[in-house]
């Protein structure tokens, strides 16, 4: 079926850092190491940018405030796009999450991204007593509200809706990037994609099959074009298909180095539900269209392999891979988890820098 648009764009690649926190290891030495990476992104060819998971309490990621690790990363770098995979929504203020955005957007230089998302853990959200029904609602409200105060263009107004009420937001404050920074969503959920793509923002999704993925980027790219004739053809959002990425100088390396990072990557994953014994962190997310991760399959790399969850091998190998994976799901963007489970930072670093070389040349020749 013909669009009308152009929905094939050159391939980006970027960075995907959950700052997954490893046993043993100081946490500001951990921190020191994550802006490494950063820096070292930075410097390589080809990498679009950075994006910094969050989570609470949960050693799957040390990072609980966005704004710090984007000011911090934008200090050392100068190039590459910094971006939050995601706010959490439900749990920040919308008004002063704008203000927040305003100045990060300042702070950067325009370098700023911004994802959004409810909170994909049950079990994370309960610690702040909110569920999960109540962050869904909040986190579209606060994305209409924030979306406000960007098109405010300084003048004030009130808000009541059926999760905030302000009497009066004063905008000061305002983006660098007109109208606003871009806005990511990523999702795991076919109903969502709907409205993403509706909105026009971009995306990530990962730890499906490339099956699943071609079928949601399918919807994204069919949603898209009826709400969005006309628009400028450059303009079409990222589409990133995110995994897991090992890099090294033969498959043989490299399935060596991912074997166990994936188990204590899965560790850290199931972590939160562990300590809750075995409760399901997804509970409200069941029958609404999201697609709970294969965890056994995520675990063993043979299975991960064989259905295609992981891009792990030598520069050779990972290319072709990659390459496969666009070609069939429709990609324009590779996002890219080098840092998972108990890998050491030496590794992650070469890995990053043989993508860099010897993968990205192959896939954009």
């Amino acid at each position: 079926m013909s669009t009308g648009v152009d929905l094939m764009q050159p391939v980006t690649f970027s960075i995907f850092e959950e700052m997954e926190w490893g046993s043993g290891k100081y946490l500001q030495d951990h921190y020191d190491s994550v802006m490494q990476t950063a820096r070292l992104a930075d410097s390589l060819h080809g990498y679009s940018g950075i994006y910094f998971g969050e989570h609470h309490f949960t050693k799957l990621s040390a990072n609980a405030s966005q704004g710090v690790f984007i000011s911090y990363a934008s200090a050392v770098t100068s190039r590459i796009r910094i971006g939050a995979l995601v706010y959490v929504t439900p749990i920040r203020n919308p008004v002063l999450l704008s203000e927040e955005i305003c100045v990060l957007d300042h702070l950067t230089h325009g370098r700023l991204d911004i994802g959004f998302g409810s909170g994909i853990s049950d079990l994370e959200l309960k610690r702040y007593n909110i569920n999960g029904e109540f962050a869904k609602k909040a986190s579209k409200e606060c994305n209409e509200i924030m979306l406000r105060y960007f098109a405010s263009n300084g003048q004030p107004f009130s808000w009541s809706g059926e999760v905030y009420k302000f009497d009066l937001v004063d905008p000061v404050i305002l983006p660098l990037q007109r109208p606003h920074p871009p806005i990511w969503i990523p999702t795991r959920n076919l109903n969502t994609i709907d409205w993403v793509a509706s909105m026009g923002y971009n995306t990530a999704w990962g730890l499906d099959s490339d099956d699943v993925l071609k079928r949601a980027f399918e919807r994204y790219r069919n949603t898209y074009s009826a709400h969005h004739r006309g628009e400028n053809r450059k303009n079409f959002p990222t589409l990133a298909l995110q995994r897991v990425v090992l890099v090294a100088d033969s498959d043989r390396k490299a399935r060596e180095l991912a074997g166990p990072a994936l188990k204590s990557w899965v560790d850290n994953l199931l972590e939160i539900s562990k300590r809750e014994g075995g409760a399901n962190t997804y509970k409200s997310r069941i029958n609404t269209g999201f697609n709970v991760p294969d965890f056994d399959s995520l675990r063993d790399i043979d299975a991960a392999f064989k259905k295609g969850l992981i891009f792990v091998g030598s520069p050779e190998t990972v290319a072709e891979m990659i390459s496969k994976s666009i070609q069939y799901t429709g990609a324009n963007g590779i996002m890219c988890k080098f840092s998972f489970g108990d890998l050491e930072r030496e590794d992650i670093f070469n890995s990053m820098e043989l993508f860099s070389r010897e993968v990205i040349p192959r896939i954009s020749a």
